[in-house]
């Protein structure tokens, strides 16, 4: 009902998904600006939300990989983790540069690439805690 400031889902942006996830947010602030109901509170939120799930995500990333580069060692330096955010970061930044418009897409399949051998490697050793398992019931 236009009346009431809803907007009907069949005006919402079928090809752009992020175009129709902030026009559901649009929905709803009457009368058709932020200014008035929650759409720009709503907007605020899930930008937020988006920051907060990219900057803990990173910041897990950069944690695994410095304990990998310090061969598992707890106690290692603060600068080594700043230095692989940084690193991680740069990457990132280079593909996002380097796609173009299919940017997102590089980086998809750099990913895929990347983890691809990695994949490899845990199925080995699965196979390897299979027989872990198997022979731990046998020991005394």
């Amino acid at each position: 009902n236009s009346m009431l400031g809803v907007t009907p889902v069949c005006l919402f942006d079928s090809k752009n998904a992020d175009a129709a996830f902030y026009n559901v947010l649009y929905s709803f602030s009457y009368p058709n600006d932020f200014t008035h109901g929650f759409g720009g509170f709503l907007t605020g939120l899930s930008i937020a939300a988006v920051v907060i799930y990219f900057v803990t995500s990173s910041d897990s990333g950069s944690l695994v990989v410095d304990f990998l580069a310090s061969n598992g060692n707890l106690d290692h330096h603060w600068v080594q983790r700043i230095f692989w955010s940084a690193t991680e970061g740069a990457v990132a930044t280079a593909l996002l540069r380097a796609g173009g418009s299919d940017a997102l897409k590089a980086v998809q399949a750099a990913s895929i690439i990347a983890g691809l051998p990695f994949t490899l490697f845990l199925v080995y050793m699965l196979q390897s805690i299979v027989v872990m398992c198997q022979t731990a019931d046998e020991a005394p």
